[in-house]
């Protein structure tokens, strides 16, 4: 048992600290000698990177976006769920209602009253051209959202690029970003509550 000195200290702890103060080539070997180097926020830089970043995701999401004129894949039923939403109509939802109900706020936006029931070619009355750019732009936020992640981590920004070109090209996110799907915003509010 050590024996407890005025201050609390043991005799044998205020002898290891003696023994610093007394020798600093044993503080300087106690230090590790690893210096992690800060990743410092240049707005002039890193803005502009975001900036490229961003517009780069852009023409990937948005490129010929209206010129497939047919109700695509899951569009169908999310579609549908949206105008339910448009005509304030009842009903039983097995998902958590938000990206539903964006949908449904991209319908009611693009002049959609509801009636359509997804099903076949898009009608001349249904501005899907709107409705599929709506969802794209939650699927151009994740480029900038990966950044920022990564320079949050303190990775450097060549890596901090890396990774948003990773999200910009994958093949994956780029498809789901051009069609009115949930996927997209689901993928940005993750990663939003990552970031932050």
């Amino acid at each position: 048992m050590a024996l407890k000195t005025p201050n609390g200290h043991s005799k044998q702890k205020q002898a290891q600290q003696k023994s610093f103060t007394a020798y600093p080539q044993a503080q300087a070997r106690a230090t590790p000698s690893v210096q992690y180097r800060r990743n410092v926020w240049n707005p002039r830089v890193d803005g502009v990177v975001i900036v490229m970043l961003t517009l780069l995701c852009a023409f990937t999401r948005l490129y010929q976006i209206g010129k497939r004129a047919v109700v695509t894949w899951d569009e169908s039923h999310f579609g549908k769920f949206g105008a339910y939403y448009v005509n304030r109509t009842f009903y039983h939802d097995v998902h958590p209602p938000l990206a539903k109900m964006l949908i449904g706020l991209s319908e009611f936006l693009s002049g959609h009253n509801g009636t359509f029931g997804f099903k076949g070619n898009y009608p001349s009355y249904v501005n899907y051209t709107f409705m599929r750019q709506f969802a794209a732009m939650f699927g151009i936020g994740l480029a900038p959202l990966a950044y920022l992640t990564c320079h949050q981590l303190n990775m450097q920004r060549q890596a901090c690029v890396l990774a948003a070109l990773f999200v910009i090209l994958d093949n994956c996110l780029c498809v789901m970003s051009r069609f009115v799907l949930l996927d997209e915003p689901l993928l940005f509010f993750t990663a939003a509550s990552l970031c932050s």
